[in-house]
């Protein structure tokens, strides 16, 4: 009778809560591209909604895609209030410019538009290195300054977060999730990269196995 009751209570014990973890996956649009996320979640419990929210909630603050962002409406001239989301992402991106010693610029949008790179242009770019010198009178972030909690462009200057927002968007999301209780998880923004713990089979997350389509 005493051994019928420890193997009860080993059946009990080895129920635990991670019994109840299932894999949720979430997939979508934002930013110009797509978004993957795996994640195991108490009874299957999805978090689309609040990530698709969070996620408008950025488009909406630093997507160029979107014409009602506050960036789009700063590149267009606006002297607008910007958000916390738009000065992490800001602020992130001075950072990695002063310890690249500026080989990473947000302002270099007229650059890529010259190139076509946003245009999915398949037609050779011929180099006018009259124009490149123009343009680059327009390229700065020293040409950004930052008056009465608005940000203030110089004639001609526009600003471009695609290079550090999605992965800015990734650290977000990591943090939603968490905060819900979900502690393993694999993110995927346009191709940037955040995983923690483990997948299903409790092995660590492989990006070549774990990541692709839903």
């Amino acid at each position: 009778m005493k051994n019928v009751i420890y193997l009860f209570v080993l059946v009990i014990c080895a129920c635990s809560p991670s019994d109840n973890k299932i894999l949720v996956a979430n997939s979508g649009e934002t930013q110009g591209t797509y978004y993957h996320i795996k994640y195991l979640s108490p009874h299957g419990e999805s978090f689309q909604f609040q990530i698709d929210s969070l996620l408008t909630e950025i488009d909406s603050s630093v997507s160029i895609y979107k014409p009602y962002s506050i960036i789009s409406r700063l590149n267009d001239g606006e002297k607008i209030n910007t958000d916390e989301i738009f000065n992490r992402v800001y602020f992130d991106a001075v950072h990695v410019n002063m310890n690249t010693d500026s080989y990473f610029d947000c302002t270099v949008s007229p650059l890529v538009k010259y190139w076509g790179f946003y245009n999915n242009d398949t037609n050779e770019v011929i180099v006018d290195s009259v124009a490149i010198q123009k343009i680059m009178k327009k390229v700065g972030i020293d040409k950004v300054t930052w008056k009465d909690s608005i940000v203030v462009l110089a004639e001609g200057v526009k600003l471009d977060f695609n290079a550090i927002a999605q992965g800015t968007s990734v650290d977000l999301i990591a943090i939603l999730l968490e905060e819900k209780g979900i502690l393993n998880y694999l993110i995927e923004v346009g191709g940037e990269l955040k995983a923690k713990g483990v997948n299903a089979d409790g092995n660590v997350w492989r990006v070549g196995v774990d990541k692709p389509a839903f």
